[in-house]
């Protein structure tokens, strides 16, 4: 039995019509006939409050309901389709996609570490080079399949690139006013850390070029 041909008998057994069931639901005549001929469903607030005004669970009220069923199953697939499209980088390239972002975007954060400090620390650094470089190789993949969405995270991940560049200059800002002086060891790293991060912004929009 459809739900519609459940949901008009249940309402004859109460000796309604559509208008009073209607009035009851807080819903449109309109809407009720369309349940009842299969024209549309009501949502579960709407098969909650007719469960309710028909004294029967809402198990009861979808029961052999062929239609409502086989609609939630295919909103189901569609479910396990985007989650697959959203969340599943393995076998497709997209994992090196997603690694070498962050590895870039992370890296460029743990290069500002000295400026924030004062102080030049290559066993703090270097594992930041590094983690940019392995960046660079994997976004550089062949087996990564440039679609619209990552097009579109490039995008995004050139904006933040240039919104980067406030960050350490901005530090080293904070540490001329509170030392009054300029440290020319810091001057220089903050120059080659905008550099490196400029060379990024490029390499990212070459990649968006590329495969635009």
């Amino acid at each position: 039995m459809e739900l519609g041909e459940q949901l008009q008998k249940l309402r004859e057994k109460k000796n309604m019509s559509r208008e009073e069931l209607a009035q009851k639901m807080n819903v449109s005549r309109q809407a009720v006939y369309k349940w009842e001929n299969n024209k549309g469903y009501p949502d579960i607030d709407n098969l909650m409050k007719l469960s309710e005004l028909y004294e029967v669970s809402v198990d009861e009220l979808l029961k052999d309901s062929s239609s409502i069923h086989q609609k939630t199953d295919d909103s189901q697939d569609i479910l396990k389709q985007d989650s697959i499209t959203l969340f599943d980088f393995e076998g497709n390239g997209n994992s090196f996609f997603r690694y070498g972002v962050m590895c870039t975007i992370g890296s460029l954060g743990g290069l500002s570490i000295p400026v924030v400090k004062g102080e030049i620390n290559l066993s703090i650094v270097a594992p930041f080079i590094i983690a940019l470089l392995v960046g660079f190789f994997l976004l550089k993949s062949r087996k990564i399949k440039w679609d619209n969405l990552q097009l579109k995270n490039l995008k995004w991940i050139s904006r933040i690139i240039i919104a980067y560049l406030s960050v350490p200059l901005g530090f080293f800002s904070i540490r001329i006013i509170r030392e009054d002086t300029v440290d020319m060891v810091s001057l220089s790293y903050l120059v080659f850390v905008m550099c490196f991060a400029l060379v990024l912004y490029t390499y990212v929009r070459n990649l968006y070029i590329k495969h635009v």
